[in-house]
């Protein structure tokens, strides 16, 4: 009988991060039998691996990005990223080990001082590399695609292990594992993909992909609710233990979660393609020509792409001329891909028949950034006038300010862009993401339009954009600014929205 010692475990905690070192930790257990070690080794591997990313991905928007000090490419941003994350790492793989040590499998640890016991440290070597290399991906592919392939990731090996469980034999649990690793390569292969052309069947692949993504999240989040009631029933045993090893019950327990998952998924889908209208009412303190009221219509995060449906395309643009706006502004988001698609015309064409007095405007997303020149040849075909760090006086009655996106690293400060917009008139500001609104308030803006935080899109992750953000959806007054950030008029990846709906603001401002 094997194992492996305190020191590499720790050694690999450190280097890898507690996930795959809860692996060396469940296999010692397993080989001495504690079956129940072994799991909550996993479960507690899992628990601060997640939290390892999401402290770290917090720490970096709020206290790296938020204050400037990481500003485009610079080796001194990335060198805080990376001090952040090893020293958030390190934290957690002290409380991982102490809790391990002090809680479980004492038997293990003891036995792994017997030398002769010792697995040597080439058994190790894949398991930190392994964790080394994930790490360092996540680290340079950016803090979104960080939180994405980490919620894609680690629910994945987890569900694996829950529903393998079902299938006893070796046989039927190798089919399974090969099938499972099948749709689970799906979805990274088609965000690659994403930068190519490809034809209709690579699309409804990439829908099925997509749609897996909140199946995998609720699927998750609902056999960590039923290990938990496991945990429990090791105290109170409310559960007879000949129930517990059954494989009916574990068939029951999957088909249930799987009919819930199914009703939330369904009903998020609905809340998707059925936009809603927000309106909002509001006063300025200030006089705008000639003008008295001005009505907006608002909207961002469209995402047009090949799986944007021509039913929500016609409805959106129904939706918008029945508000009979005096101007229509589109704040980001509004086109993702990064090829040319024969849907493109078809979204040029509807765009083209939105009525408003004054016209439509948009600002550019992160997402039109990763389109370059493709997206922007959008919006001229499409008849909307993009503003790029551009100020337009309309009507000689109010400013309206549009602002690239801030990971744009040539993009104008506030104060630059207002050197010559009088304070006497009303000032309108288009921002894509809702950050620093401090720079909005402290330089006389009155009205700030944006989107970007879809609210998290699916439940809950709009608990961490609403950590993130200071304003994650909805309406808020900060001394004299009206800030306003919509959860999307679509979304992104999934068709499906459960922590909030498909919208279109409508806001109604009175000059006083």
């Amino acid at each position: 009988m094997k194992l492996f010692s305190n020191k590499q475990i720790f050694f690999t905690t450190i280097l890898a991060g507690p996930l795959p070192a809860a692996y060396l930790l469940s296999k010692n257990y397993l080989n001495i039998r504690q079956r129940r070690a072994s799991l909550l080794a996993k479960i507690l591997g899992f628990f601060f691996a997640f939290l390892t990313y999401i402290l770290t991905i917090f720490s970096v928007e709020k206290f790296v990005i938020q204050t400037g000090i990481f500003q485009g490419n610079n080796i001194k941003g990335y060198g805080i990223i990376v001090l952040f994350f090893l020293v958030v790492q390190a934290v957690m793989a002290g409380v991982f080990a102490f809790i391990s040590k002090k809680n479980n499998g004492k038997t293990a640890f003891e036995l792994s001082k017997d030398k002769n016991r010792i697995y040597s440290f080439i058994h190790v070597i894949p398991f930190v590399l392994l964790g080394i290399a994930i790490t360092i991906y996540l680290l340079i592919i950016g803090s979104f695609r960080f939180i994405l392939l980490v919620i894609y990731l680690l629910p994945n090996i987890y569900l694996h292990n829950h529903i393998k469980k079902i299938f006893v034999s070796k046989q039927k649990g190798l089919i399974f594992t090969t099938i499972f690793i099948v749709l689970v390569g799906f979805f990274p292969l088609l965000m690659i993909a994403n930068n190519f052309p490809y034809g209709k069947i690579i699309k409804y692949v990439q829908l099925i992909a997509y749609y897996y993504l909140p199946i995998l999240l609720y699927g998750f989040l609902f056999y960590v609710f039923f290990d938990i009631i496991l945990l429990i029933n090791r105290k109170i045993k409310f559960i007879p233990k000949k129930i517990l090893i059954g494989k009916r019950f574990r068939m029951i327990i999957f088909s249930i979660i799987l009919l819930i998952t199914t009703a939330i998924v369904t009903k998020g889908i609905f809340n998707y393609n059925n936009t809603q209208v927000s309106e909002y009412s509001i006063g300025i303190s200030k006089k705008m020509g000639n003008l008295e009221h001005l009505k907006i219509t608002m909207a961002a995060d469209i995402h047009f792409s090949e799986i944007t449906n021509e039913y929500f395309v016609k409805q959106f643009i129904d939706k918008i001329n029945s508000m009979n706006p005096d101007i229509v502004l589109l704040a980001g988001d509004n086109g993702v891909s990064s090829v040319s698609i024969p849907e493109m015309k078809f979204f040029e064409e509807q765009l083209r028949k939105i009525k408003s007095k004054y016209g439509v405007y948009a600002v550019e997303g992160n997402h039109e950034l990763s389109g370059k020149g493709t997206v922007f040849n959008f919006f001229k075909n499409a008849n909307i006038k993009l503003l790029r760090d551009t100020v337009i006086k309309l009507e000689n009655s109010f400013f309206l300010v549009g602002r690239k996106d801030r990971n744009d690293k040539n993009r104008k400060s506030i104060e630059e862009l207002l050197k010559h917009a009088s304070d006497s008139l009303p000032r309108i500001l288009l921002d894509h993401q809702p950050y620093n609104l401090e720079m909005a308030y402290n330089n006389n803006i009155d009205v700030q339009l944006s989107g970007h935080t879809h609210h998290g899109q699916l439940f809950p992750i709009n608990y961490i954009t609403e950590g993130i953000y200071e304003l994650s959806w909805g309406y808020r007054k900060i001394q004299n600014t009206h800030f306003f950030v919509t959860c999307g008029a679509q979304g992104w990846g999934p068709q499906v929205k459960t922590a909030s709906h498909s919208e279109i603001m409508e806001i109604n401002i009175d000059f006083e």
